[in-house]
Formats: C-alpha cells, sequence, structure tokens
C-alpha cells in the first residue's frame, strides 16, 4: 500500500488516543494518590509533634512542668503561663513548633493543665472544629494532689 504524504492512517489515530487516555488516566491516578498522602503525612506529623511537646513538657529543665514525675510544680507552671501570656510566639519556638519550608509558619497550640477544680494553665489559641489537630492528653499529679489532666490539641 501506498500513502501519500499528509495523510494519517486510521489506526495511528486510534493508538494515539489510547496512549493519550492511558497518560491521562495515570496522571490523574497519582495526583489523587498524591493529595491522600499529603494528608496522611500531616496528620503524622502534628502527632509526632504533639507527642514530642509533651515529652518536653514532662521534663523538669528548660519547658517542663514537672519538679519530678508525676508531681506538677506550680512555680514552673506559671512561668509557662506567663511566657504564653506575653510571647506566645516565642513560647512556640521555645517548643520548636516552628515550620520554615516554604516561608515560616507555626504550628498553633492549645494547653490545658486543670485537675478538675483549679486550671494551672489556660495557654494558647481556641483549637479549630473539624479534622487537621492532634490532641495528646496525659495525667499528672497537681499541687493539691490531685490527678490533673494536661490537653494539647496542635493544628
Amino acid at each position: 500500500m501506498r500513502y501519500k504524504k499528509g495523510q494519517i492512517v486510521f489506526e495511528f489515530v486510534i493508538a494515539s488516543l489510547i496512549v493519550f487516555a492511558v497518560i491521562f488516566y495515570t496522571i490523574a491516578f497519582v495526583s489523587g494518590d498524591f493529595n491522600s498522602r499529603h494528608v496522611r503525612y500531616s496528620s503524622d506529623r502534628l502527632e509526632e509533634n504533639a507527642v514530642r511537646v509533651t515529652e518536653m513538657l514532662a521534663g523538669s529543665t528548660g519547658n517542663g512542668i514537672f519538679s519530678e514525675w508525676p508531681k506538677l510544680d506550680t512555680v514552673k507552671m506559671q512561668d509557662f503561663q506567663s511566657m504564653c501570656t506575653t510571647d506566645y510566639i516565642g513560647l512556640l519556638d521555645n517548643l520548636s513548633l516552628r515550620e520554615e519550608s516554604p516561608y515560616i509558619s507555626y504550628i498553633h497550640m492549645n494547653l490545658t493543665v486543670s485537675d478538675g477544680t483549679t486550671t494551672y494553665i489556660n495557654c494558647g489559641r481556641t483549637p479549630p472544629e473539624g479534622e487537621g489537630k492532634a490532641v495528646i492528653n496525659r495525667y499528672g499529679l497537681s499541687p493539691a494532689n490531685k490527678i490533673a489532666r494536661i490537653s494539647l490539641f496542635l493544628w
């Protein structure tokens, strides 16, 4: 069979359409999977940071609020609350809750320490409704010798 210049073979058109359909399907599949992986990665990263921050708070040095485990220290909790009130962004820096790529942003927090009758720390912003936050609860012994709940929300 001889073809003239400029003619398109019907089989070539069908094969081209199939190749473009497969490429389009692959791109759509990969981009959809990427979004779900990104959401899972963000959630896991928040959980990791929340556990790390509560471990820092459980210490007796630095930003720790315990005199020794499991006894909460009144003075350290007052210092923490004071820093939260006067320099919230500085506190986030001290807790390593700064993310620097592609621009500087912060992981915000809400920390509450209460034994049911007394609230020792109420620090941070109000957590948003819905998903996209990590919640960690820990317990210690308050200065009044009651079980105190330490609730940390990160978003």
